[in-house]
């Protein structure tokens, strides 16, 4: 049975780790900041791991002065256990606390996402169409 520790704060230390899914983490961050160097600098979020690997993140996406957009991912084998629960916890505590209104979006046939927000106190404000546009090489 893996022991998992409460999600601790990302910092570089953790993505120079040599846990598991560190890669897959640090693309996640660079999509959404370009470089760790800048979310370092001025995004933040937790992650859950055991002693060897990360499970689940939970990333500031699209900061402004006043909201924080939420990146959340859980490992497929470690879904259903309630980690991406306490990592929101801790995400929505540290808005809080630099007075940021946070908000999730979701695909929304994604059922697991909108209970993980829902149990968090999240209410749906609305629907709306997404486009994707692809660059021909």
């Amino acid at each position: 049975m893996q022991i998992f520790k409460e999600p601790k704060s990302i910092f570089p230390s953790i993505l120079q780790s040599s846990m598991e899914n560190t890669s897959s983490l640090e693309h996640e961050i660079k999509g959404a900041w370009g470089t760790i160097e800048k979310f370092c600098d001025k995004g933040f979020g937790f992650c859950a791991h055991t002693d060897d690997l990360i499970v689940n993140w939970c990333t500031a996406e699209y900061l402004s002065q006043t909201s924080c957009g939420i990146g959340i991912e859980t490992i497929s084998e470690f879904q259903h256990k309630g980690i991406a629960s306490k990592a929101v916890y801790h995400f929505v505590e540290k808005c809080r606390k630099l007075n940021l209104i946070p908000y999730w979006d979701s695909w929304k046939d994604n059922f697991p996402s909108v209970k993980v927000a829902e149990k968090q106190g999240f209410i749906k404000l609305l629907d709306y169409k997404v486009i994707y546009i692809s660059k021909q090489s």
